[in-house]
């Protein structure tokens, strides 16, 4: 009596990163104190979550001044300060923050630089002095001409120019345990000239998820709304009583803004909580706020923002079971439905996504069946053998839309029964 094979398919669905990556923030390389106070500080500027386990602080003395230990990850938006040896005592100013880690640090004051990788390659650097003083990969585009005793060279733009992105500033150092959104003071200066109708003033969008670049930039959430506060500063010279209504327009859709707090007699700041799908495609969005008084006089200001790019996708099958026997084949077909067994691929975020995918052999002991005996289906049309190689598939998967996934099994004549199990992975790419 012939038996039958269980094939065991563990199926791993990956959500693929943003294209930037982890940026050199700011560096203090000559501080009024000559020990202890020297300070690399790193930012994780995109939407998702970045291992930096075991990558390297590299310097003109050292390509592996600094190692950031096994086990580090940093999430979106967070900081993460390497200073030097003695930093928690010796720091030039007490109220810096802690150090996530502290080694022994040389930078050198003239003509240097100092660069992160991740043990492959270089991911950022920063320069300062002549370039042809400064060993290659430690600076990009042109080095800054350098900082003064005391000052930083803090990151303003990312555009792979050290002399043009970065400034020299006072030090202002962020670690892990931060708050992006609160780091940092704003004065706000207003002029109100009085007359008979509203005014509005300013408007505040929150958070800002990138703030090493101009402008307000908001990160989506996979599956999730995404809720920005819109603060509207709205005056009147009638007084803050004679205010009818303060309005924000997005998308079509008017959302009214509660009175928060009263500045002034005839001054108040206004808010208003907006959900943004994590469908909603990238772009530059603008919200409208409308103030009017009860005379009918109004008056409206309007500000803008980026909604970034969301590229991740969610299968709903972990663990897919062929049974066959040796010289037949058996399928798995897929669907389009979450809540069933079969496979899906679900797009979850605001852009149109292609997929790579690859596998590894499928093992029971010593035997082998070679994983490109594993065909797969997309939709009703896209069919592909898997292979230990990633493939590129051009699927073209629209926000919050998904495709059944179907997975076909060739058992070779000469297999010998068992329990054979490997892996297939999927990743998500831009299309």
């Amino acid at each position: 009596m012939k038996k039958a094979i269980l094939l065991i398919l563990c199926l791993l669905a990956i959500e693929t990163a943003a294209a930037d990556n982890v940026i050199i923030s700011q560096v203090l390389y000559d501080p009024l104190t000559d020990s202890g106070s020297e300070a690399v500080e790193l930012h994780n500027p995109t939407s998702y979550s970045i291992d930096i386990s075991g990558w390297l602080i590299s310097t003109e003395t050292s390509a592996s001044d600094a190692t950031i230990p096994d086990g580090t990850i940093l999430q979106p938006q967070q900081y993460y300060l390497v200073a030097d040896a003695g930093w928690s005592t010796l720091r030039d100013d007490a109220s810096w923050p802690l150090a996530d880690l502290e080694e022994a640090l040389t930078l050198a004051n003239t003509d240097a630089g100092v660069a992160v990788s991740n043990t492959t390659h270089f991911v950022d650097a920063v320069g300062w002095g002549n370039p042809l003083n400064i060993e290659a990969g430690l600076f990009e585009g042109t080095p800054h001409e350098g900082a003064e005793e005391g000052f930083a060279l803090r990151r303003i733009e990312d555009n792979d120019d050290n002399s043009a992105d970065f400034i020299e500033a006072e030090p202002n150092f962020h670690n892990s345990e931060s708050n992006p959104q609160t780091a940092g003071s704003e004065i706000r200066i207003t002029a109100i000239v009085t007359g008979a109708t509203p005014f509005v003033s300013s408007i505040g969008i929150s958070p800002d998820d990138d703030e090493t670049t101009e402008g307000v930039q908001i990160s989506p959430v996979p599956k999730q709304n995404k809720t920005i506060t819109i603060t509207a500063h709205v005056s009147d010279p009638n007084g803050n009583g004679d205010i009818e209504y303060v309005r924000a327009i997005f998308d079509s859709k008017n959302y009214e803004m509660e009175l928060k707090e009263e500045l002034t007699s005839n001054t108040a700041v206004y808010e208003a909580e907006i959900n943004i799908s994590c469908f909603k495609a990238a772009g530059n969005y603008s919200i409208l706020v409308v103030a009017e008084d009860n005379d009918g006089f109004s008056a409206e200001l309007s500000a803008d923002f980026e909604y970034l790019s969301l590229l991740a996708i969610e299968i709903d099958s972990s663990n897919l079971e062929f049974a066959a026997m040796p010289g037949s084949s058996a399928a798995i077909l897929g669907d389009d439905d979450m809540a069933t067994d079969n496979a899906t691929i679900w797009n979850i975020g605001n852009s149109i996504a292609d997929i790579e995918l690859w596998g590894t052999n499928l093992t029971y002991g010593s035997q082998v069946i070679d994983i490109k005996n594993l065909a797969y289906e997309i939709g009703a049309y896209e069919i592909g053998i898997v292979t230990s190689q990633a493939s590129l598939k051009d699927v073209d998967i629209t926000a919050d839309s998904k495709k059944p996934l179907t997975f076909r099994l060739a058992v070779p004549l000469s297999t010998v029964p068992g329990n054979y199990s490997g892996s297939v992975y999927i990743k998500a790419v831009n299309s």
